[in-house]
């Protein structure tokens, strides 16, 4: 894991209701402690601050049974 915080946004698809962020933020959480998660269940975008790779939170999502697909900011 890298020292550097890194900024990501991704679409997760099957989070339209609130409840959801609780599951997401956990499987990013699983990776990095420290990640902060917002999603905003309208758009089923998630932003996340970790240090983690945009390829590892993808697959911590898909292994959650998410699928999401990352964005350029």
């Amino acid at each position: 894991m890298s020292d550097d915080v890194r900024e990501i946004e991704m679409r997760v698809e099957g989070v339209s209701a609130p409840d959801a962020v609780g599951p997401v933020a956990s499987a990013i959480r699983a990776l990095d402690p420290q990640a902060t998660v917002r999603l905003d269940p309208a758009t089923g975008i998630v932003h996340a601050m970790t240090r983690r790779d945009t390829l590892e939170v993808v697959a911590a999502l898909a292994k959650a049974g998410f699928e999401a697909r990352a964005m350029t900011l």
